[in-house]
């Protein structure tokens, strides 16, 4: 007993805060000097936060050039009552923050306010500073909140900044002229909503007395898709056969089928027009692969499937050229397809297929027995020679596989699809060009022709040194024209030593290329001659050693 009043004689006196006086509180914490120590004061307990922070205390001693960052925050945040607080004490919300780094970036307190949709931080701002809708420099910003509001579909911000814009007169902006927001300022600011589909937003624009919709709103409302929006403007605006054909194309191209759905029900809407500078919508589609329009449009009577572009091309041409084989398929069971069409160089829907090297058309197009698999263009070059010059080695094999190719074909120079394949990748070499990786090949290829080494195949890793080190998909290219060659040369009627106009063999455009690998299996197969002479009496050995 004794040692415990001991104890608490030698103890220093300990009071409770809570029983000070709130003057003396007040007192003490107004002679702390930073705001870490105030904060930790206020942290004490929860009688001394709430006495200080309804005394407004701690916002007292910010830093006026801290303010405008915190107010910054408090709107990012949505806290009202410290928004609140800072604009009581002079925050700037129209000022930037930080420095951007591009324009689109939101930079003061009232943008990201309306960014974030805190109507109640934007609407106290309005409140504070009514300046902000007559001086230019914040009614900028302003604009800005508006802008991103809208673009991030906050209606209710929408929605305050308008009404907050009408009650705004000369006597309360103190002699600033308010003539802001003119009606070319809202009629951007629905043609935005409606572009980006923004419906509720549309509809807090609409509600205000001073925005109607006009004839340009309806093209903003097939870019943003939104198919109520689109019947809204159907119904609200005069009929405009100009205006349907643009929104169509529009449309189509973004891939919007409830937008297009909606003005092709309007009477007397043609799909198949084109006014201007636009086009058909079934030719949009079609170059985009939006396959669900191309449905759309199939499903009326109205719609010509062999519709021509400006270079005679067909949808089902364009598709084939794209790889959209399902498109594709929808056109060809109209049957209105035409299967003899070309362009104008005289290439087919098959010689773009190949050419691009899309497979799963090829293989469609190859079911179609009413299409020649072997015609020729304009330069002499077949399906099969075009897949061989692409290094489209699928391709090659599936026509091949018909049995119905001339794997022999020459185009109007002679070259053969084999010589087109031994090309693929390679770049024609000058005389200046002394790579030592080009001299290695170039001594190698001179071995084989003189037969001091053996022609039999190798990995192509082992072979043409030139391309090791090269841009990868230079390499990815020339592998592919290997694929193609040994492809070609297994076949029983090729002809490996065949001439073109100017006597060179495909061993010839293989040394001038220096495609070592293309020499070794040239050679291998003992058809061809290492010593022909072209028309002007070289040997392909010419092409390296006589420089």
């Amino acid at each position: 007993m004794e040692s415990k009043e001991k104890k608490q004689l030698t103890d220093p006196i300990q009071m409770s805060l809570l029983k000070l006086p709130p003057e003396l509180v007040c007192m003490v914490a107004r002679h702390l000097h930073s705001l870490a120590t105030i904060s930790a004061f206020m942290r004490t307990n929860r009688w001394i936060y709430e006495l200080l922070q309804h005394e407004g205390f701690l916002y007292d001693r910010v830093p006026s050039d801290r303010r405008d960052f915190i107010l910054w925050r408090a709107c990012a945040e949505g806290i009202e009552r410290l928004a609140h607080a800072m604009l009581s004490r002079g925050a700037n919300p129209t000022i930037d923050i930080r420095q951007a780094k591009s324009p689109d970036e939101i930079r003061s307190s009232i943008e990201y306010a309306a960014d974030q949709g805190h109507a109640g931080i934007v609407k106290m701002i309005l409140d504070h500073d009514v300046k902000i809708f007559t001086v230019d420099a914040k009614f900028y910003t302003l604009k800005r909140a508006f802008d991103w509001a809208i673009f991030k579909g906050r209606a209710q911000v929408v929605k305050v900044i308008l009404d907050r814009s009408k009650k705004v007169t000369p006597e309360i902006a103190r002699g600033f002229k308010p003539a802001r927001f003119t009606e070319q300022f809202l009629e951007h600011g629905l043609n935005f909503a409606l572009r980006d589909g923004q419906e509720e937003v549309v509809d807090a624009l609409l509600a205000d007395d001073r925005v109607q919709l006009i004839e340009w709103n309806l093209p903003a409302a097939a870019v943003g898709g939104n198919e109520n929006l689109v019947r809204r403007c159907l119904k609200e605006l005069p009929y405009s056969m100009t205006n349907y054909v643009a929104c169509m194309e529009k449309a189509a191209n973004l891939g919007h089928a409830g937008a297009l759905k909606a003005i092709l029900e309007i009477e007397g809407v043609n799909p198949n027009i084109s006014i201007g500078y636009t086009q058909p919508p079934l030719l949009v589609a079609t170059k985009r692969g939006h396959q669900n329009i191309v449905e759309v449009l199939l499903e009326r009577d109205d719609t010509q499937p062999e519709l021509k572009d400006a270079l005679g091309w067909s949808p089902f041409a364009i598709s084939a050229r794209k790889g959209f084989r399902g498109i594709m398929e929808l056109l060809w069971k109209t049957g209105q397809v035409d299967t003899g069409w070309t362009s104008a160089t005289g290439q087919t829907a098959l010689s773009l297929a190949a050419e691009a090297g899309h497979e799963d058309v090829v293989d469609f197009l190859l079911s179609l027995k009413a299409i020649d698999f072997d015609k020729s263009d304009l330069r002499g070059r077949t399906p099969l020679s075009l897949a061989a010059g692409a290094g489209a080695v699928g391709v090659a094999r599936k026509l091949l596989d018909t049995g119905l190719v001339n794997s022999n074909s020459q185009d109007t120079n002679g070259q053969s699809p084999l010589a087109w394949a031994i090309m693929q990748g390679f770049p024609m070499r000058s005389s200046t060009h002394r790579d030592p990786h080009l001299v290695r090949d170039e001594k190698e290829i001179i071995s084989l022709l003189k037969g001091t080494i053996p022609a039999q195949p190798q990995s192509p890793s082992t072979n043409n040194a030139q391309i090791k080190e090269q841009d990868p998909r230079r390499k990815e290219a020339v592998d592919r024209g290997m694929a193609v060659v040994k492809c070609l040369l297994a076949q029983k009627d090729i002809q490996p030593d065949s001439r073109d106009k100017q006597g060179d063999t495909p061993l010839s455009y293989a040394v001038r290329y220096r495609n070592v690998e293309a020499v070794r299996l040239l050679l291998s197969t003992g058809k061809v001659n290492p010593i022909n002479k072209d028309v002007n009496g070289r040997v392909p050995v010419d092409w390296i050693a006589k420089r």
